[in-house]
């Protein structure tokens, strides 16, 4: 591949279902095929415009977007290599992260900041009861971004581990004994990924690389739906 590991922020500022209708028809069909499953609009709509991203990657470095369910899609090119994609949405905003072939991993989520009922039991459930590290540091400052960095953290382990169990977020101590951040570790090799946190708004972007820092775009709706009609968006990209 020939692109830097990337991750696209769009936000959806129009409501538009005729524009939509028109876009949909642009993706391949088996990509119609999966959106076609979703029932509820709102969840169904997010995806499209996820779907959109990837695909605008797919034309501007000539690859072949294909779905691989129940898991997000990929990238592959002429000689079938595949390029990691992953996929999250929360509100109006959605995040696609793009892996490149020097750093092949891409995990992400993104979340809306909001009260939590209960931090100790949400924690628990989520990261296990061994992992306190967001509840001690809530119930020291009330500061609940502990709390969402692992919840992301999470939730992008489970979306690279594509129903395995390599990946898993671990509890981690000092020399002292003393509980630290926890870590998502590649439970094959041992290794530490590299997690990158972005405060956007109210939304926290959690990124999983195994080193590098992703490059970030942001864009709109309305800016990719142009992009994707114009004759210099729709030349190339399979669509089959």
């Amino acid at each position: 591949m020939s692109f830097h590991n990337q991750v696209t922020l769009l936000t959806v500022d129009v409501n538009d279902p005729d524009l939509e209708q028109t876009l949909l028809k642009r993706l391949p069909e088996a990509t119609r095929s999966r959106l076609a499953a979703f029932t509820h609009p709102q969840r169904r709509r997010q995806t499209l415009w996820g779907r959109l991203i990837a695909f605008d990657l797919a034309c501007k470095y000539r690859l072949e977007l294909i779905e691989t369910p129940p898991f997000p899609p990929r990238l592959r090119d002429q000689l079938g290599r595949l390029t990691a994609l992953c996929i999250a949405h929360t509100g109006e905003k959605i995040a696609v992260g793009a892996a490149d072939d020097e750093d092949p991993l891409m995990g992400l989520d993104l979340e809306t900041l909001r009260p939590v009922r209960s931090v100790a039991g949400m924690s628990e459930m989520a990261f296990g009861a061994d992992i306190q590290w967001a509840t001690r540091l809530y119930e020291k400052t009330g500061d609940l971004e502990p709390f969402f960095l692992l919840w992301g953290m999470k939730e992008a382990e489970i979306k690279l581990n594509r129903g395995t169990n390599r990946y898993k977020l671990s509890r981690q101590c000092n020399e002292n004994g003393e509980e630290r951040r926890p870590e998502v570790i590649d439970l094959d090799t041992g290794e530490r990924l590299a997690v990158h946190n972005h405060a956007i708004g109210q939304e926290r972007l959690t990124v999983l690389t195994r080193r590098k820092e992703p490059l970030y775009f942001t864009t709109t709706a309305s800016e990719l739906a142009r992009r994707l009609l114009s004759s210099e968006g729709m030349h190339h990209g399979k669509s089959r």
